[in-house]
């Protein structure tokens, strides 16, 4: 949440409390805090380090600011309720995760619409939710899933963008040495550059489109081709970079 007077973020911590009782018996014993009560509610501040601690019902609420603690009760407008969250979550494969992460994503980013320059308006408006969550598996493997609810038809229509890659090909691995460290394995890199330039045009960035065009005239000087016809329009397969370290110099 954001305080009532500025843009300036606030974090509420929320803590599900097995023991409420022995919560509150720690916190009394604590010598740095000055208590009170909020609608019958126990509340504990620091004021020298910004800090008030409530515990509502079963809930402990951590917050710098004694005005976003619901004391209340729940808010009518929740997380668990919002469509574009529940829209965002159903993206995951898994049902439940042991960590889980919620970024609005143009949400944060229109906090500050003063900030963003007018050709990134159209993009930003179409970035949705983001996703993530991680669980261990087997006991022993950490898997993470990533989702972001946007639709990207949308960006490409507003921006000239083409963001989508054709699938890669797993039997393009064969090529890629076992001892690699780094791999970054896509496909059709024609359609990235193409992407590139109407990025740039469609950011108003001049310098990304003239470096790009210089590049092709560079090459077409050198070797007496057109980069576009003569090179961009086979580089529709798989293409992969990886980083390999020798692990055993001679």
């Amino acid at each position: 949440t954001a305080s009532m007077e500025s843009d300036v973020p606030i974090v509420l911590v929320v803590i599900d409390l097995a023991e409420p009782g022995e919560a509150i018996s720690m916190l009394d014993r604590a010598q740095v805090f000055t208590k009170s009560e909020e609608a019958g509610y126990p509340v504990y501040e620091n004021p020298d380090e910004e800090l008030v601690i409530a515990i509502v019902d079963n809930i402990m609420y951590l917050s710098p600011s004694r005005d976003t603690i619901p004391f209340g009760g729940m808010p009518d407008q929740n997380l668990g309720g919002n469509p574009f969250f529940q829209e965002t979550l159903a993206l995951l494969p898994e049902s439940a995760y042991d960590i889980f992460l919620y970024v609005d994503t143009a949400g944060i980013l229109s906090q500050d619409m003063a900030e963003i320059p007018a050709e990134m308006m159209g993009f930003v408006s179409y970035l949705g939710p983001m996703a993530m969550g991680a669980k261990i598996t087997d006991g022993n493997s950490l898997v993470f899933d990533l989702a972001q609810n946007s639709d990207y038809s949308d960006v490409q229509d507003v921006m000239g963008v083409m963001l989508n890659a054709d699938p890669i090909n797993p039997d393009f691995w064969q090529h890629i040495p076992a001892n690699s460290s780094i791999v970054l394995h896509s496909s059709n890199l024609r359609a990235i550059y193409d992407s590139l330039k109407g990025l740039g045009s469609a950011l108003g960035e001049p310098d990304i489109v003239f470096g790009l065009n210089e590049i092709e005239t560079q090459i077409g000087a050198f070797t007496g081709l057109d980069f576009n016809e003569d090179i961009l329009s086979w580089l529709t397969g798989d293409y992969a970079i990886f980083l390999s370290y020798d692990v055993n110099p001679e």
